[in-house]
């Protein structure tokens, strides 16, 4: 039963981790691509908070 949870607990830390890394590299291509100094800053922190979460 407890190795059951753990392997469940596993999985879930291992799919918010690449959920995460999705929104990271979303906000770095969205950096590259946007023209302007706000719009990237804006890109980049809907990025960190996305990721953070």
């Amino acid at each position: 039963m407890q190795e059951t949870l753990n392997l469940i607990l596993v999985i879930i830390g291992q799919i918010m981790v690449a959920i995460g890394l999705l929104c990271d590299i979303i906000a770095a291509i969205l950096m590259i691509r946007f023209p302007n100094f706000y719009v990237r800053l804006h890109a980049l922190t809907i990025g960190s908070i996305g990721g953070a979460v």
